[in-house]
């Protein structure tokens, strides 16, 4: 299901391109584009944050913050 739905997803990427480029369409020219987009951000953060396992969560609560601390800023570097 996961894949499938990765495919569509660029599916419908190139297709919104390939519109955007026949119809020569700039996207700053769009209005509210900016705020539509971080709504769709923050509504796809939710729904993954949606299906998280809280008692696993707690359990691994001391590697999940070390990930944060220490993982994200080196990969960041």
């Amino acid at each position: 299901m996961l894949l499938k739905l990765g495919i569509l997803s660029l599916r419908l990427g190139f297709a919104a391109h390939w519109f955007a480029v026949w119809f020569g369409i700039n996207a700053k020219s769009i209005p509210y584009l900016e705020e539509l987009m971080n709504t769709a951000i923050a509504l796809g953060l939710y729904i993954n944050v949606l299906d998280i396992d809280r008692t696993l969560f707690k359990r691994n609560l001391g590697l999940i913050s070390r990930v944060l601390v220490f993982g994200v800023p080196i990969k960041i570097v």
